[in-house]
């Protein structure tokens, strides 16, 4: 997710709740922590009378009467309500504007998720009522006024999300440091005064996807205890450094990463990926926009990407070195304006699932000495390529796509391609003037489609075309010395519109419903 609310979507769209019904669901507690409500209601609704199990002849103070399972709380008003309860069963979401939390200060325990959110009115300034609190089952902290979280000394494990985001004051994490584990994920964003983590230091385990985002933070330091970062149920982990551009170190983390780590560092200021020394599987690596990195070091035993590594606008990169053991990704991808890059580096690479270029500065796609193998090409919108030397050694292909390619004159690094299983799509590549590159292509399971090409001759692209079996529809037009928009289209409703302003290959008002709004290309 992207934006200043990154985080706090997550935390409550976890705490929102249906409303429940009006019914009783349980007798209340003589103890005062929890009473006769309806389930899953906010506490405004709970306006029904206790059922007591205590002391018919006791005197003194009424107890109070609690909610029953999740609670959703709207302003000061209805937070009034909870005012000497000290359990929730269920989660507590309460919602600004708010003037303080003193109802909440005989509060010890929610089991669910405990969400605070003032970003409606003014931000809330203290938690100190909260410090009685000795277990929850998670926290988000959205839009609030507070420096610290000293009051929440008393918690030290957190099974569920930790999550804290738009808290503009915030410039220590103190009251965290006794938390040992969290076991639903670990997000901090959008706190412009929160220049270290320290106060996550008690922190052994994370569970879960982690992330940091928009912080002036310039290292890690404050996650050495950290020994595991790990997937609840095998599923895959997302570790995301969003917008850190003066975390210049990554000194402070040192985890073991593995093929179910899904990393993407995104705008940072690191000058290199020393955090990944000795690592050799990742679930994927993103690099985008990070300034300063200059360098892959650290991914010297890197052997295996499960998914893809990617690339853009990395513009201090020129040396990509360390990548020189990588021998199988699940894609490669270029974009952005990167250049300089010397994929003679992939030595070892010999399996790509897929590889993807939209590189505006890119010359070559390759050479990549070891590459015998790649499941789908995709070459779109380049300005400088002109070859793709390093494709010289696939034989069969999953799908090709050529895409607007501005400099591509010919295909002559495709030249053993024998076989593709899908489409094959050359469009809008202005200076191709021939197909010979792909004399080797004898058959094509999917679609043949040759458009736009505009200096292609068209009888040159029928003529390669008619060579080849073609397993689906054949698409041939809008080249060089074609014919006109033709009427009635030979496409007629294939999904694809045309007409004349989209592959201007049949006349307008010819390809009916593929070319409706909302259903063109």
């Amino acid at each position: 997710m992207r934006g200043s609310s990154w985080w706090s979507v997550l935390v409550f769209a976890l705490a929102c709740v249906p409303q429940g019904s009006d019914t009783d669901a349980s007798t209340g507690d003589a103890s005062g922590s929890s009473g006769a409500t309806a389930t899953n209601t906010s506490t405004a609704a709970d306006t029904s009378a206790p059922t007591s199990t205590g002391d018919a002849t006791s005197t003194g103070a009424p107890q109070p009467v609690c909610p029953v399972g999740d609670v959703e709380v709207e302003g000061q008003e209805e937070l009034l309500a909870l005012t000497g309860c000290t359990e929730i069963s269920g989660d507590l979401a309460i919602r600004g504007p708010l003037t303080d939390l003193a109802p909440l200060a005989e509060l010890q325990r929610v089991d669910g998720l405990l969400s605070i959110d003032t970003r409606s009115g003014e931000p809330l300034a203290s938690i100190a009522e909260l410090a009685g609190l000795e277990s929850i089952g998670g926290l988000g902290l959205v839009g609030l006024g507070v420096t610290d979280l000293a009051p929440l000394a008393g918690l030290t494990e957190l099974p569920g999300v930790l999550g804290i985001s738009d808290c503009e004051a915030l410039r220590s994490l103190e009251g965290l440091h006794n938390i040992r584990r969290v076991g639903g994920g670990l997000g901090i964003g959008h706190c412009p005064q929160l220049v270290d983590l320290e106060g996550l230091r008690g922190i052994e385990r994370i569970t879960g996807d982690f992330r940091l985002d928009t912080l002036p933070i310039v290292d890690l330091h404050g996650l050495e205890g950290v020994a595991a970062i790990e997937p609840a149920d095998d599923a895959p982990i997302e570790v995301t450094f969003f917008d850190l551009p003066q975390l210049g170190s990554a000194a402070g983390l040192s985890v073991v990463w593995d093929e179910r780590h899904e990393v993407e560092l995104r705008n940072t200021g690191l000058p290199d990926l020393a955090l990944f020394a000795g690592t050799e599987a990742l679930g994927s690596l993103a690099l985008y926009f990070n300034a300063e990195l200059a360098d892959l070091g650290g991914l010297e035993a890197l052997t295996e990407i499960a998914g893809e590594l990617s690339f853009i606008d990395n513009l201090k990169l020129d040396d990509i070195s360390a990548l020189a053991g990588l021998q199988s990704a699940g894609g490669l991808s270029f974009g952005g304006d990167e250049e300089g890059l010397d994929l003679s580096s992939f030595a070892a690479l010999t399996t790509l699932g897929r590889l993807f270029c939209q590189n505006g500065k890119m010359t070559d796609l390759g050479p990549f000495p070891a590459l015998v193998q790649v499941g789908s090409l995709w070459v779109r919108d380049t300005e400088k390529l002109i070859s793709l030397s390093g494709l010289a050694a696939i034989t069969s292909l999953d799908a090709l796509r050529l895409d607007g390619n501005q400099a591509l004159v010919d295909l002559a690094g495709l030249g053993a391609l024998a076989h593709v299983a899908g489409d094959v799509e050359i469009l809008d590549n202005d200076l191709l003037t021939d197909l010979s590159g792909l004399s080797a292509l004898t058959a094509i399971d999917g679609r043949a489609v040759v458009v736009g090409n505009a200096s292609l001759l068209h009888a040159d692209a029928e003529a390669w075309a008619a060579a080849i079996a073609v397993g689906g529809v054949r698409k041939i037009g809008d080249n060089k010395n074609g014919p006109p928009p033709q009427d009635p289209c030979p496409w007629h409703e294939d999904g694809e519109c045309d007409e004349v302003g989209y592959l201007n290959l049949c006349a307008l008002g010819s390809d009916g419903w593929d070319c409706c709004p909302g259903a063109c290309r």
